[in-house]
């Protein structure tokens, strides 16, 4: 069995907009280890672990990078971390993106939800695949720098609720504008990452173009390891029926079509 607990140690921290930083650790012993969509279990002061997906591996510098959007105690704790700090986490967990199939890949995220697809995108583009992405935010003042994101893709589109970016309107909206014409390439990945809405849209689109659609989660899963089931959501079986499966260990990615959202 591999080992989950590991150490790392923060090594730099760079913040993209009013409340959300990238979080660099030097981890030799977890660079190379994840699969993109794969998350951590990261101690956050007092005992308490929560999850946070990868935004980044770098092989070379024995680095990861998590992005943290601050949104109560744990992920302000972890914005607030000195360099130097060091940090426990479970790592890595959960089941990620299988991208094998596919020359293309476009992603879709929102808000925090934009992070794990970073690694998506850069694993995509180191395998020699054409990549898009979409990012939405609320409002410009939270977007996230272009220029992050801009080396991975070869065409990227930033939407916001209140204007001011590429397009007006949430990330679905802007799917359905620039591509809803287009025709895709037979081996297109659509992934997705964000709020429930989105994903819906995300996961609908991809039925009208069929396309391959693959979703991560963002539930709040407690252990990360399958034991608790309190991340527990819904999904449909190939005999129709809706079972309850644990988010952190048959998750957080899923194929989009076998996903009961609520209202479906």
């Amino acid at each position: 069995m591999k080992q989950l607990e590991h150490t790392i140690w923060l090594t730099g921290k760079d913040q993209l907009s009013k409340d959300s930083y990238v979080l660099k650790f030097a981890a030799e012993d977890l660079a190379g280890q994840f699969q993109p969509g794969q998350f951590l279990e990261v101690d956050c002061g007092g005992y308490i672990f929560r999850p946070f997906g990868l935004m980044f591996q770098d092989r070379k510098k024995g680095e990861i990078w998590l992005g943290v959007k601050v949104v109560g105690p744990s992920s302000l704790y972890l914005a607030d971390l000195p360099l130097g700090q060091k940090v426990k986490v479970h790592a890595p967990l959960g089941r990620g993106f299988d991208l094998e199939a596919f020359a293309e890949v476009m992603a879709v995220g929102g808000g925090s939800g934009i992070f794990p697809l970073y690694e998506l995108l850069q694993a995509s583009r180191d395998l020699g695949k054409t990549t898009r992405l979409i990012c939405g935010f609320r409002s410009e003042a939270e977007a996230y720098p272009r220029e992050l994101f801009s080396p991975l893709v070869d065409e990227i589109y930033f939407s916001s609720d209140q204007g001011g970016l590429d397009f007006t309107g949430h990330a679905g909206a802007c799917l359905n504008q620039h591509f809803g014409k287009k025709t895709f390439h037979p081996k297109t990945l659509l992934a997705a990452c964000g709020p429930i809405p989105l994903l819906k849209c995300v996961r609908d689109f991809a039925q009208e173009k069929h396309l391959a659609c693959q979703i991560s989660l963002e539930e709040n899963m407690a252990c990360g390891l399958g034991l608790c089931a309190g991340c527990s959501v819904d999904v449909r079986a190939e005999n129709g029926e809706i079972a309850r499966v644990r988010c952190c260990f048959e998750g957080p990615v899923f194929e989009a079509a076998s996903l009961v959202f609520p209202g479906d």
